[in-house]
């Protein structure tokens, strides 16, 4: 019975995302991929911006993407600035690099569409 509790208190805590719809900080985590968890971390660690850091999702390219939107992303490199990633984790494009991102190899970008914003810190 012991094993059993203990294998059930396990399983709960390997479940991404949470069913209660109620519950809004599990819901907003099912909306971005999990390699965004440490960024978040990161931000959530920090004085509270203004505007408010957040996570962002477009289309892009015929994938969802996503993009921290956090304006000290640049100073210290305890986010990667500009990196784009899709909904498995892998960089898609990235806008870092260079004098005003000059080494851009977010091509077209101007195409990409606007889906949502799916997380933005909650202070």
């Amino acid at each position: 019975m012991r094993k059993l509790i203990i294998l059930f208190f396990i399983a709960t805590l390997l479940t991404k995302c949470s069913n209660d719809s109620k519950n809004l900080e599990n819901s907003n985590q099912c909306k971005y991929p999990e390699c965004f968890t440490p960024s978040i971390n990161v931000i959530l660690k920090r004085p509270v911006e203004n505007p408010r850091a957040s996570i962002k999702k477009y289309l892009y390219n015929g994938q969802n993407v996503y993009i921290v939107d956090d304006q000290f992303a640049s100073m210290g490199n305890d986010i990667p600035l500009g990196l784009v990633r899709n909904e498995n984790c892998e960089t898609v494009c990235d806008f870092g690099g260079g004098i005003a991102g000059t080494k851009s190899t977010c091509l077209n970008w101007d195409k990409a569409v606007f889906i949502e914003t799916v997380w933005t810190d909650p202070r």
